[in-house]
Parts: structure tokens; C-alpha cells; sequence
């Protein structure tokens, strides 16, 4: 898959958990941490955050917790450690 096909299944992705506006602020972020759309997609699905008892933020979402993983995100990005 490329790097344009990761990009496209990535805003899908997280369009089923975000509103639109939350889904462009949460792709902006990951990318700009990650530096492609294949890490990105990665860390969402992938990394474990100590924070929400080492759940992915892709489970938390699943659990109905996208509101988490934004504060989270804010948190991060006001100089908050993870």
C-alpha cells in the first residue's frame, strides 16, 4: 500500500470515532509525530498508552472513549508528559 492508499484508510478510520473536525485535528497530530500515514495508522492501532492502563487509543475509541483520547492529545500538546 502507499503512502497516499495509508492516508485515505487512516481519515476513514478515524472518521468512525471522530466528528470531522476531530478526525482532521487527531490526522494532523499523529502525522506530525509519526511522519507518514503507515506510522500513524500504527500508532493509533498499535501503541499502548501507560495513561489508559496500556490500551491502544484505537480500543479506547472502540470502547467509546474518543473524548478520552482527544483530551489526551490536548494534554500532550499543552506540554503534558505520556
Amino acid at each position: 500500500m502507499n503512502e497516499s492508499n495509508h492516508y485515505v484508510s487512516l481519515k476513514h478510520e478515524l472518521s468512525l470515532y471522530f466528528t470531522k473536525q476531530q478526525t482532521s485535528y487527531v490526522l494532523s497530530l499523529i502525522l506530525s509525530w509519526k511522519g507518514s500515514a503507515e506510522s500513524a495508522r500504527n500508532w493509533f492501532e498499535c501503541e499502548r498508552l501507560p495513561e489508559f492502563g496500556r490500551q491502544t487509543a484505537k480500543q479506547l475509541c472502540n470502547l467509546d472513549q474518543a473524548d478520552e483520547v482527544i483530551k489526551y492529545f490536548k494534554h500532550l500538546e499543552s506540554g503534558g508528559y505520556a
